[in-house]
């Protein structure tokens, strides 16, 4: 039988025998229907990202009686908001999983009886439905059936499932212009659909008749990006890709514009700052963009920017006055999120007049108006405005009165511009939006060979009449995509699909049965369900807002009601929007305020706005808030250049890069070696040196990647050359370790790098090293240029350096050495390697992998692609580090790799369940009699099992009312008796030994250290983290807490390679140096091999034993 399915039969037999109450037997009950769900709609090619679309599927496939997809919706509609008393909705949740049940039987082809009735016991609901003609919001529907002739389309609305309701789509002067475009959505993505329909007209006969119709309306789009949409027709111009895989030329327009709107900001919080003193800042705020610059190009900024400085002081002190705008309470680039509207934006200022209930939106535009029209706007301006108008109405509703201004800083007559709003032109924008939504989806099926060539379109011939920029860029796209081979189309197509599905899945989510995830998920899913998976704060109390110079800090205090197991900490980026008592919180009706956290520990929390804030009023006036998480949009955008970055380089180097050619080695040469290395480093030392654009190093753990080879290599090319180095990791904490070896190399190095990155991000130790801190001092552009050009060494993540695109026009790089690159994923890598003369990627694939949003089935490689079999890839989720290593070695071609297997960090024991399980016996101990000491060496009258044994496991029990959950609070109890029978015995004998505890997931973290918290226990020389935040670390005594409740929950902890080893598991284990204890359900963990092999080589432990 399908173990899936066998484990939801016995859980539910389990509640069903077990659980006493009807409230606990539905609780249970509905997660169950949730897994059920999941389970029959998982083998669809569609996506979902809500439990509605989900079940609106299955009853569509197997053609149910209306009976019974009416009873499937209850239990759908009870997981979302409970209405009906437990009592009711029991007998027919129960017959529903049955039912549920019978058809997953059905569809794995299972042997078994399932008995059900012919029609569900159906409980008396909430009349939901209004008679009569009535008026509608907002209305979140699945269109279901298409009935093109008549331009309808028969539509399940979530809030009345029971009811199968018409859209009429092409209403004449109401909707018709969205028509069209849903007409090719509707073909092209197919059935069920998720639209969004706002402003409805609902009819007697159950027909509605929205204003608006929003394509997949979960899907929010950034304003900007929609304002710049060139239209022909309802067929989306496949031109209107091209600005995400161009890098965006740095100019004097541009950089006019990022300085005007620093003006704007510090001018609005003092307009007493003189122009001398805002361009000397300004200077600081965008130091490489001004050294970029000449001198002649900087005497003409000045001069520009002294008139925006004029206009924009005008308009700030005659005209906001006029207008009733008190620049003191002005918002400073507020975010709202609409899914209403399917768009999000960040206004440049809001102001709210309460006392009429209204709002001023301005919108700061440098440039002055292009082709005005009768407003005297430029339409991509004017059609901005309209946007962020209907951001506010969404928000705070249609009766809000908006008064929306562009101010021009290059005007000096008529600066700032009312604009008005007109809701014909408002649909023509929405309009633009969802043809970029089916854009998008067409981008997700690029690796499909039926699919259109998108790309093949942007031909200069189709556009003759396009002039100016987008000619110039439809030009240069047709330049290098015409001339790429087929089989290089191919890949630029097939990743350009992969990242579009990664990135689409960040923002809508996947609904699974546990939420929907993604930035979606922050309005799609209830309190209860973010609770259930510890991804809020809920219900914290302002403490204080304190504000300097340059940032906002807000303290918080956890209240009653926020759970001590949510999983935030430092380095989180997340927004955070009030929860009024007494009402349900929704983020949507909110200014969201995006932050960065700066610690959390039992009882509070400390944020920092992400934007300055002189006005904090609107923070103040609410005195509880819920904190989520939130994404960045900018990494994506990145991976789309990065593949654009490899396409434009040279034919010979796209073979190299892409591993059809073996990269040219340079002249061979006798050269200085550091102290320390063994033989087979200095061969791989000299290897290195010697190769030309690519080189692997091949590492397992504690082998010396880090410590002595990187630091050789650095030490080879600041000594003994006048290169200059990158050094590049995936995490900020693998960039810390890296600046940790540079510093432990000597103040010569430790003085005379640059940490590229965030404050926030980096360890406190290197924080003097960051580049806005070492060019601090410094007042004039030669100084910072010949700073910059006199380092040699640079540090960042793979992400910050994509960033700082700029520093590639302004010095040039030798060299790449880049750390933990089995973590990336290959788009992330290969348009830098475009950018050095050699790169050094060090990895291990037995370890973490590179991470991908979607699924298996989504990221393979589609048959019949004879160009990926010539260069290894099979699925595109695979980093690019280990299909290059096993393309290498495929071809012989094993110069090109270095394999180190000497290691010196974990005692022989450890070592050898990972030579046997994952490294064929390569490792090596460097010192065989010292790592292969027995405990009874060091503690030799010591009886317990726990100091005589190197690998241990202790057998954990899973309580029912854990199932779902990714805690075990029994764990949490052994493993904090561990530590302490570990530090009572590492202080009696004296040694300079760590404790680590891991655990998969952070739930399980906060559950150790609340705990902890509660029994008084001080774990703050203990180190708790997730599996991903070790690699790279080490710890003397390992505990991992493996938390899993379930095997479902097990699948969620493992990470298989191609050759089926599971990789987490072989980085939790060689963290540790002296001893590994593992904590878990044997039942559960030894349905995995890997789990099984390890628990029969170690030593059963009874927790009983250690009280």
């Amino acid at each position: 039988m399908n173990a899936k399915l066998q484990e939801t039969e016995i859980l539910y037999h389990r509640v069903m025998d077990e659980v006493e109450t009807e409230q606990e037997k539905c609780r249970y009950l509905l997660k169950i229907y949730n897994d059920l769900i999941v389970s029959l709609s998982e083998a669809s090619s569609l996506h979902f990202n809500t439990l509605f679309a989900r079940v609106s599927f299955i009853v569509s496939r197997y053609t149910m009686s209306k009976a019974w997809a009416y009873a499937l919706q209850i239990p759908r509609r009870e997981i979302h908001q409970r209405e009906l008393t437990d009592e009711a909705l029991l007998p027919v949740l129960i017959a529903s999983i049955r039912f549920l049940v019978y058809l997953c039987h059905q569809e794995f082809k299972e042997e078994g009886v399932i008995d059900f009735p012919d029609r569900p016991p159906l409980p008396r609901l909430p009349n939901q439905r209004r008679g009569g003609r009535y008026k509608k919001k907002f209305a979140r529907v699945i269109a279901v059936e298409w009935d093109r002739e008549n331009k309808q389309l028969s539509i399940l609305d979530e809030e009345e499932p029971d009811t199968t309701c018409v859209l009429r789509y092409s209403v004449s002067g109401i909707n018709d212009l969205f028509a069209d475009t849903l007409e090719l959505a509707l073909e092209e993505i197919g059935m069920p659909l998720t639209l969004g329909l706002t402003d409805i007209d609902c009819t007697e006969e159950g027909h509605y008749i929205p204003s608006y119709i929003i394509i997949m309306p979960d899907l929010l789009l950034d304003v900007t990006s929609i304002t710049q949409v060139m239209s022909a027709g309802s067929d989306p111009l496949s031109i209107n890709i091209m600005d995400i895989f161009l890098p965006t030329p740095s100019s004097d327009a541009i950089m006019a514009g990022q300085v005007a709107n620093y003006f704007l900001d510090e001018m609005i919080r003092d307009t007493s700052k003189p122009f001398a003193k805002l361009f000397t800042e300004s200077f600081k705020i965008y130091p490489i963009e001004f050294v970029r610059m000449t001198d002649e190009q900087v005497r003409g900024m000045h001069t520009k920017m002294k008139a925006h400085y004029a206009n924009i002081l005008k308009v700030i002190e005659e005209r906001f006055p006029a207008l009733g705008i008190d620049r003191r309470l002005c918002i400073i680039e507020p975010s709202y999120f609409s899914p209403q509207y399917g768009i999000k934006g960040r206004l440049d200022v809001y102001y709210e007049h309460e006392e009429t209930q209204s709002a001023s939106i301005i919108e700061l535009k440098s440039s002055r108006p292009f082709k005005p029209n009768s407003y005297g706007l430029s339409s991509a301006n004017y059609h901005q405005t309209l946007l962020y108008d209907l951001l506010i109405k969404s928000t705070h509703g249609a009766a809000y009165q908006r008064a929306n201004f562009i101010l021009y800083s290059a005007e000096s007559q008529e600066t700032l511009r009312y604009a008005v709003s007109i809701e014909a032109l408002q649909k023509e924008t929405i309009h633009h939006r969802n043809q970029l939504v089916l854009l998008q989806f067409r981008m997700m099926k690029l690796d499909d060979l039926k699919s259109r060539d998108l790309f093949q379109e942007i031909d200069p011939r189709r556009y003759e009449s396009v002039k100016g920029y987008v000619k110039r860029n439809i030009d240069l796209w047709d330049a290098v995509y015409s001339y790429l081979s087929p089989g290089e189309k191919n890949y630029f197509r097939s990743f350009t699909a992969f990242i579009t599905r990664e990135h689409t899945l960040a923002r809508i989510g996947t609904e699974r049965g546990d939420g929907s995830g993604g930035l979606a998920g922050l309005w799609l899913d209830k309190i209860e369900a973010k609770e259930e998976r510890y991804q809020i704060l809920q219900g914290l109390e302002l403490l204080s807002v304190e504000k300097d110079a340059h940032q906002t800090t807000i303290r918080f205090s956890k209240s009653t009601i926020t759970n001590p197991l949510a999983n935030f900490r430092a380095g989180d980026i997340g927004v955070m929007y009030p929860c009024e008592a007494g009402q349900q919180a929704d983020p949507t009706k909110y200014q969201l305020h995006r932050v960065n956290v700066l610690f959390v520990d039992a009882t509070q929390v400390v944020v920092r706005l992400r934007n300055m804030q002189i006005h904090t009023g609107q923070i103040e006036k609410y005195t509880r808030w819920n904190l989520e998480h939130d994404l960045l949009d900018s990494s994506f955008r990145s991976l789309y250049q990065s593949m654009w970055m490899l396409m434009c380089a040279d034919a010979l180097t796209r073979q190299m890069i892409l591993g059809l050619i073996p990269p040219q080695a340079l002249v061979k040469g006798s050269r200085l070696v550091p102290p320390g290395l063994t033989e087979t480093q200095m061969t791989i030392y000299h290897e290195a040196i010697d190769a030309g654009l690519l080189y692997l190093l091949w590492g397992p753990p504690g082998t010396g990647k880090t410590s002595m080879m990187l630091k050789s290599w650095v030490w080879y090319y600041t000594t003994q050359t006048s290169m200059r180095i990158v050094l590049l990791a995936y995490t900020n904490k693998a960039v810390d370790e890296i600046c940790e070896a540079l510093h432990a190399s000597g103040q010569d190095i430790s003085n005379h790098y640059i940490r590229i990155g965030s404050r926030a991000a980096t360890g406190e130790p290197f924080r003097h090293r960051l580049l806005e801190q070492v060019i601090e001092p410094m007042t004039t552009r030669a100084a910072i240029k010949q700073k910059l050009e006199q380092t040699r060494i640079f540090v960042a993540t793979v992400s910050s350096m994509q960033g700082k695109s700029e520093l590639f026009h302004l010095i040039p790089f030798d060299v790449a050495i880049m750390d933990e690159a089995s973590q990336l994923l290959e788009p992330s890598v290969v348009g830098l390697l475009t950018r050095f003369k050699k790169t050094i990627l060090i990895g291990d694939h037995m370890q973490l992998p590179a991470v991908s949003i979607q699924s298996e089935r989504m990221s393979r490689i589609k048959p019949g692609q004879d160009w990926c079999d010539r260069i290894g890839i099979t699925d595109m989720s695979m980093s690019y580090f280990e299909r290059l290593y096993r393309l290498y070695q495929s071809r012989g071609w094993h110069h090109l790799i270095g394999i180190l297997s000497e290691q010196g960090r974990m005692h022989t024991d450890i070592m050898r369940f990972a030579n046997e399980y994952v490294y064929n016996g390569i490792l090596q101990a460097v010192d065989p009699h010292l790592q292969g000491a027995s405990f009874s060496e060091l503690f030799p009258q010591e009886t317990s099992l726990l100091f005589k044994q190197r690998l241990i496991y202790i057998p954990s029990t899973c309580r029912l009312e854990e199932t779902y959950l990714k805690t075990n609070q029994q764990e949490a109890a052994i493993t904090i008796s561990l530590v302490l029978l570990w530090l009572e015995k590492i202080k009696a004998s004296k040694l300079n030994w760590s404790i680590g505890v891991i655990t998969p997931f952070r739930a399980q973290i906060a559950a150790i250290t609340y705990l902890a918290h509660l029994q008084n226990v001080d774990l703050s020389h203990v180190t708790i983290d997730t599996v991903e935040r070790y690699q790279g670390g080490a710890r003397d005594i390992i505990i991992m807490s493996s938390a899993v409740n379930s095997h479902q929950a097990l699948s969620r902890i493992t990470s298989e390679n191609s050759d089926r080893l599971d990789r987490k598991l072989n980085v939790a284990v060689t963290r540790a140096r002296q001893q590994f204890v593992l904590i878990g359900s044997t039942e559960i963990l030894s349905s995995s091999q890997a789990y099984s092999s390890l628990i029969s080589i170690c030593e059963h432990l009874d927790s009983k034993l250690l009280v």
